[in-house]
């Protein structure tokens, strides 16, 4: 068994990195949503990425669309894989909003 003494971002300051390289890098209707911390290396925060699609027609509803998944480094707090990222996100909303 080995012990690992780390320090580690809180998962809402890593959701909110999440949310301002979604909002700066692929679009603002994105959200990370479910935190589940990955005992691996590098240790990582992974959040399922919603895409949500408001009803304009009836205020404060829409549909919802789980369009792929971020990765936030858990002790530096750099989003992971970006290029390949938001090719993966643009796509995915793409395919999601047909």
């Amino acid at each position: 068994m080995t012990d690992i003494e780390t320090e580690v971002l809180d998962r809402d300051v890593a959701r909110r990195r999440a949310n301002v390289w979604l909002l700066e890098t692929v679009g603002n209707l994105l959200g990370a949503e479910n935190a589940e911390l990955i005992l691996s290396e590098p240790l990582r925060w992974r959040y399922d990425v919603i895409l949500g699609l408001p009803d304009l027609e009836h205020p404060g509803t829409g549909d919802l669309f789980r369009v792929g998944m971020i990765e936030v480094d858990a002790t530096s707090g750099e989003v992971l894989n970006q290029e390949e990222l938001a090719q993966e996100l643009h796509t995915s909303a793409a395919a999601a909003v047909r």
